[in-house]
């Protein structure tokens, strides 16, 4: 089995049908005393809603709105047209490019796009300080969109962006998993040998 901690959330999604598209889900359990809605679907004994057009694992937008409470914000935009940043960003205003995900595995997504100018590259994927990015042989800074999910500016043209997970606090504990396997094999190296006095 895989254990995780649940990360930070700053949408509410668990009866929110809208965030829940948002992030690109198809299905919804509905579960009762949640709302007077899922309830109702419940005691019909519709056990799960599917939801319709849920945002694809990538996509390109041409605007971008600056927001201090995501959770807020995204119920008054069109967020299939508009995104939700932390700071500025400056985009073209032509319309939103092509995507096309060419690998897409736990850790790393890659992504092949073409921008009509400069866009900004929506991804239903966690947002993390962990994720590192490219596009092609540079790289560039990951953004936190629409208050959950990871994003990037792209240039004008034709690009691969590959988004790899790398936080300091994996590499820290490959180092201090190796140091106390080291130090629990010299231990039993150094007991192994030890001299055994009998009384």
């Amino acid at each position: 089995g895989l254990v995780s901690i649940e990360p930070a959330r700053t949408l509410t999604y668990k009866v929110d049908p809208y965030t829940l598209q948002l992030a690109g889900v198809q299905w919804m359990r509905a579960r009762y005393g949640e709302n007077e809605e899922l309830n109702a679907y419940y005691e019909r004994g519709i056990k799960w809603i599917e939801l319709e057009d849920p945002m694809p694992r990538a996509r390109l937008v041409a605007t971008a709105q600056t927001s201090a409470n995501p959770n807020q914000d995204i119920q008054m935009i069109d967020y299939r047209a508009i995104a939700l940043v932390e700071t500025p960003v400056t985009l073209s205003s032509d319309a939103p490019g092509s995507v096309r995900v060419t690998e897409d595995r736990p850790g790393k997504v890659a992504i092949r796009v073409k921008a009509p100018g400069r866009q900004l590259l929506v991804t239903t994927e966690s947002y993390h300080d962990g994720w590192k990015a490219r596009i092609g042989n540079e790289a560039a800074t990951p953004l936190r969109v629409n208050g959950d999910f990871l994003g990037l500016v792209v240039p004008q043209g034709s690009h691969e962006v590959v988004f790899n997970f790398d936080p300091s606090s994996w590499r820290w504990g490959k180092i201090l998993s190796a140091l106390g396997c080291s130090i629990a094999i010299l231990g039993f190296c150094v007991i192994g040998f030890w001299p055994i006095r009998k009384g």
